[in-house]
Parts: C-alpha cells; sequence; structure tokens
C-alpha cells in the first residue's frame, strides 16, 4: 500500500469495516432476529463467503511469500533491513497472489449465472427382478428441495414443472424442503405447482426446513402453526403428504406399496417413524420409500427386515458444487454423507440421492446443476449388471441431458 493515495487508503480500510459490519449483522440477524427473506440472506451469504475467500487465500500466498524470501523474518525485522531488489520482488509476487486470489470470485459468479438457469434431467433404469408385465417402464419422477424461498423469479420453478409434466409420469415423488425457514414462502407458487400431473398423483413427505425449525418463533403455538400451514398449503395443491403412512398404488393386477416418513436425519430432526409407516401395509409387488435424508437409509432402512426395493432422498444439495462425469463423481458433500447424489445399491436395495432443485446459502451450483430426477422400473437387466455391484452405477444409472 505504500503507493497509494490518502483516498484509496480510506477506501482499503472502508471495505474492512463495512463488511465486517455486514458480517455481524448477518450472524446477528439470522440468530437473534426474524431472518431475513431467504433469497436476500442467500446474497449477503455469498458477499461474506466471497469476500473471506479471497481475504483467506491472499493471506496464504501472502504467508508463503514471507516464508520464501523473508525467511518469516519480515514482521520482526521490518522492510528497511532488507535488500530493494528482495522487497520490490515481494511487492510484484503480492500483487500476482492478489490476482490470483479472485479466480474463486469467478468461479462463485460464474456458478450463480449458470445456476440460475441451468436445469438437469437424469434418467435412471432401477431394476426388478420380479417386476409384473404391468409395471415394467414404469416413470417415476423424483422432485426434491425446491426451497422456493431463495428464487428470485417464479418462471424458473414453472419451467421446471414444464420440464417434469412433459415426461408425462406414472408418478411424481417430492422429498422434502419445499421452504427455506416458513410455510409463507409458499405464497405466488400454488398455482404454480398444482400443474404438477401424474398418473398416480403427486405425493410429498416433509424436509427438515419444512418444519419452521430456522426460525426463532416469540411462542411454540406460532411454531406448530406454521408446521400446519405448510401441511395445509401442499395438501391445497393436490399433493398427498405422507407422515409416517403409506398408500397402495394399483396398475392393472399390481401393486406398489408407496412409503412416506417425516424428516429423519443424523444431527437434524427425527420425527420420522419408518415402523409406524409401513404397519398394515398389504404384501405388494415393489415397495418405494421416500424419506428427505439418505442417513435414514443407512441407519435403519438398509437392514429392515421389511425390504425397500428404491428409497428416495434428497438433503444433500451435492453440496451445490463438485465435479460429476463419467469418470470422476468428486463433492465436499461426501465428507458428510456417505451416499450424497446419484444412484446407489446395497443388499439389493437402492437408493437413490437427487442432488435438489434449489439451493440454499450460496445462490447458484458449481459443477451440480439443479436436478430433475425420471427414474424408470424395469425387469431387463443390463450385460455387465449381475458381474459386480459396483457397476450397477455405470449400467443402471443411465444420464442424458
Amino acid at each position: 500500500m505504500q503507493h497509494f493515495s490518502d483516498f484509496g487508503i480510506k477506501i482499503w480500510y472502508s471495505q474492512y469495516i463495512l463488511l465486517t459490519l455486514v458480517t455481524v449483522y448477518a450472524i446477528i440477524q439470522f440468530y437473534f432476529i426474524k431472518p431475513l427473506k431467504a433469497r436476500f440472506q442467500n446474497v449477503m451469504v455469498s458477499i461474506i463467503v466471497t469476500y473471506f475467500s479471497v481475504k483467506f487465500l491472499f493471506l496464504i500466498g501472502a504467508f508463503v511469500i514471507d516464508l520464501v524470501l523473508f525467511q518469516m523474518q519480515l514482521s520482526q525485522k521490518g522492510l528497511a533491513h532488507f535488500p530493494a531488489e528482495t522487497v520490490e520482488n515481494g511487492g510484484q509476487f503480492l500483487w500476482l497472489i492478489l490476482g490470483l486470489s479472485f479466480i474463486p470470485v469467478v468461479f462463485l459468479f460464474g456458478g450463480i449465472i449458470s445456476g440460475g438457469i441451468r436445469i438437469k434431467k437424469e434418467f435412471v433404469e432401477i431394476y426388478i427382478r420380479d417386476l409384473p408385465e404391468s409395471l415394467e417402464g414404469f416413470k417415476i419422477v423424483q422432485l426434491s428441495d425446491i426451497h422456493l424461498g431463495s428464487f428470485f423469479r417464479r418462471s424458473r420453478v414453472a419451467h421446471g414443472v414444464d420440464l417434469i409434466n412433459e415426461e408425462e409420469p406414472d408418478l411424481i415423488c417430492v422429498t422434502g424442503d419445499l421452504v427455506n425457514f416458513r410455510s409463507d414462502e409458499l405464497q405466488g407458487f400454488e398455482n404454480i405447482l398444482n400443474r404438477l400431473k401424474a398418473k398416480h398423483g403427486v405425493y410429498s413427505v416433509l424436509g427438515n426446513h419444512d418444519y419452521g425449525d430456522y426460525t426463532n418463533w416469540p411462542t411454540e403455538q406460532l411454531h406448530q402453526d406454521d408446521i400446519e400451514n405448510m401441511k395445509l398449503g401442499q395438501q391445497l395443491m393436490g399433493w398427498d403428504l405422507l407422515l409416517n403412512e403409506h398408500r397402495v398404488l394399483t396398475q392393472d393386477n399390481s401393486k406398489i406399496g408407496l412409503v412416506g416418513v417425516e424428516n429423519w436425519g443424523k444431527g437434524f430432526r427425527q420425527s420420522g417413524d419408518f415402523d409406524q409407516a409401513i404397519q398394515g401395509m398389504p404384501e405388494v409387488n415393489v415397495t418405494i420409500l421416500m424419506s428427505h435424508d439418505p442417513s435414514h437409509f443407512t441407519k435403519v432402512v438398509q437392514e429392515h427386515p421389511r425390504k425397500m426395493h428404491l428409497t428416495l432422498a434428497g438433503h444433500t444439495h451435492g453440496f451445490q458444487m463438485g465435479v460429476e462425469n463419467r469418470y470422476v463423481k468428486i463433492s465436499p458433500a461426501r465428507f458428510k454423507y456417505k451416499y450424497w447424489g446419484g444412484l446407489y445399491e446395497e443388499n439389493d436395495r437402492y437408493l437413490y440421492v437427487n442432488r435438489g432443485f434449489g439451493f440454499l446459502g450460496y445462490p447458484g451450483r458449481i459443477g451440480i446443476p439443479s436436478e430433475i430426477t425420471v427414474l424408470t422400473l424395469t425387469s431387463h437387466s443390463h450385460k455387465k449388471f449381475e458381474k459386480s455391484s459396483q457397476k450397477i452405477r455405470h449400467n443402471v444409472a443411465k444420464k442424458r441431458e
């Protein structure tokens, strides 16, 4: 900063003070006051994360320069004790490091732009050995983690509804986190979401964000009222909300047992009761479970005596960033969840984890686009299917844009 003007120095320090105040305000607002509308909170989070990521990278770079050029003695001796050439080289390197520190900003803003417009359909085949002929090709569309409060434009949700309806699905499953904080985020979207159509109807379950647990309510009664409004809102849209219960769907002479539990997550609300949900369910040809958090599959469903052929989950968002292609599948989500995105198989039981339609916190996606999943039941095994369970994910989980 030795060549900065007095005005430049004031600007430099002003941004430190301003963004520090913004950060403190955001924390106080979220934890102690009624949260801002989710869309504005997402913007604030993005600014804070972007700002501190640049600072952090620059700090690491400056530390390396100090280590290499000044042998960690700069803070003790000061610049006057070092050769002018070394000091000049250090300054040039610092400007380079500052420029490189802004690379994440490019990715973050690129993710906001692409995340706001890109929706990907994942086409997946679910192999079931004894699937009745009448259920061959039965098409299920899964939608998860819409987070309506994050959207500035309703048209993007309307576009998603159109993409789903053009598949002419037999069944639509919405696996939780319809909102971010409160049930009133549904307002204005009801006439869009009620356009979802499927032969056997639209079914849904609650996710951890649908209970209003992330809002500071003045009284517990208001909290409970919000949960009831959340349930009522989905019913008014024509959705069948499953609260630890099941439905039996009939197609010709075949039956599908559709089970839906409330949220059950490791480290989150655990209102889900799988045993209650399947109580009284008759023998059926195919069983499908809707459970928002994939950890429920790992901890309860995977080894349960009552077999679920397919479990549909969401929750992870795929961390909204990562790298996924034919050869690489990496996301920070893997550090918290064993199963975080896509199709998995354990003990002849499938789990599909939807990467989410909306977003939370960071209002964008990098490498993990918004997802609509189209799952088709089939009894036709692929050539390599029975050779290795590891290859199931590559041969059964077909993808196309």
